[in-house]
Formats: C-alpha cells, sequence, structure tokens
C-alpha cells in the first residue's frame, strides 16, 4: 500500500458469526463503497484521521450506519447477528512504562515512623 501524507491506516474487520456465514457484507466509507467482507474476514483501508460515515449492506438485513472519528490503527468492527448488523469503533491503547525511583538504599530501614 502505497502512503500519501496526511492518510492514516484502519482495519476494517468483520467477526467470526454462524449468522449469514455464507454472504458478504459491502462497507462504505463517506458514500463510497471500499470492500466486501467475508466472515471472519479483515483489510487494511487508507484514509484521512477524523469523522467518516462508515456504512454495511447485506442481501437480507437492514444497513448500519455509524459516524466515527478515526486514528491511526483503529478497527472498526462489523458484527453481524441475529439483530442484524451492528459497527463499533475499537481503539488501541498503548501503555507508557515509567521507570520507579528508588527511594531507600540497600540496608535502610523501612520501619515507618509513628
Amino acid at each position: 500500500m502505497s502512503e500519501t501524507a496526511g492518510e492514516i491506516t484502519i482495519t476494517l474487520k468483520r467477526g467470526k458469526s454462524f449468522i449469514m456465514c455464507k454472504a458478504p457484507v459491502t462497507v462504505f466509507v463517506d458514500g463510497e463503497e471500499v470492500t466486501k467482507l467475508k466472515n471472519n474476514e479483515s483489510v487494511e483501508f487508507r484514509t484521512t484521521a477524523g469523522k467518516h460515515e462508515f456504512q454495511v449492506k447485506a442481501l437480507t438485513t437492514l444497513p448500519a450506519t455509524k459516524v466515527m472519528d478515526v486514528q491511526d490503527g483503529d478497527t472498526v468492527k462489523v458484527t453481524v447477528d441475529i439483530g442484524g448488523l451492528t459497527l463499533d469503533l475499537e481503539r488501541r491503547f498503548f501503555s507508557i512504562a515509567v521507570p520507579s525511583v528508588g527511594l531507600s538504599s540497600p540496608g535502610a530501614s523501612h520501619i515507618m515512623p509513628r
């Protein structure tokens, strides 16, 4: 995938489900068809950061539409179940390790004053 300045990569992911497992769902971003997702399939998609309208459609159910504010590395998850189609945003969070500062030296007493 070639990179363009200002673009981010997000993942479009359809979970595994028995419901409609043979039928692909079509994913639209801002009204433009971007992919068809099979059961338990993920694809990477390049777009700009910020708010976008995501829509998924399948033959036998009503479409689901949601406006989401996406950032680099986000996953837009498509769920197909008995209630129909749903869209959710999954964001990874990074943990930062902060080194602790030693307050005592080896052999020092650890008795707390009263």
